[in-house]
């Protein structure tokens, strides 16, 4: 029983100095205005696929291991049926995308979250953001229009950060 009681205390205290000691990660937030249109025909080109999407990238450098969100939402014309929309990361140089998800016809915003880690970093810390959009859009909206919020942690820049409180736990004048 003995054992418990120190143990609480000691708990307690760890707990306290975690939390005092924790360095706040230090996040960078971009916000753009972006405008989708219809892909380019390619079906002149020989050999070539029907269809180029139209893309949008967004370069983002990240300096520390984090959370990249990205939240966006659709203010101009719609996303129809069966469209290849997709917001995904991929680093810079890189074809392939690490992470995408697909806008869903009807829905007005999106989502999605990637954590960094320190492999990341050591191939250079740098991605982009992506907007691509493979299929023809409605007639009378050539284009589909919306904001893009990201968020991505960095290191070394001089920011406004919450400082911690100084708790004063003396009592006075009680009764």
């Amino acid at each position: 029983m003995r054992e418990h009681t120190i143990r609480l205390p000691l708990l307690i205290v760890a707990g306290l100095l975690s939390l005092l000691l924790a360095v706040p990660t230090v996040a960078r937030e971009e916000k753009h205005e972006f405008y989708l249109y219809s892909p380019r025909d390619r079906s002149h080109a020989r050999g070539a696929a029907n269809v180029q999407p139209y893309v949008l990238t967004f370069p983002i450098t990240v300096g520390q291991p984090g959370l990249v969100r990205v939240y966006g939402k659709v203010t101009r014309g719609r996303i129809k049926s069966k469209v290849q929309t997709a917001v995904g990361i991929r680093r810079k140089g890189e074809v392939r995308a690490l992470l995408n998800t697909w806008l869903r016809p009807g829905h007005k915003s999106f989502q999605f979250r990637y954590a960094v880690d320190s492999e990341d970093l050591r191939k250079g810390g740098e991605f982009e953001i992506m907007l691509v959009n493979g299929s023809p859009l409605a007639a009378d909206a050539p284009a589909v229009g919306g904001e893009l919020l990201i968020s991505y942690p960095v290191a070394g820049e001089e920011t406004r950060r919450a400082q911690p409180l100084a708790m004063d736990l003396a009592i006075e004048g009680v009764g």
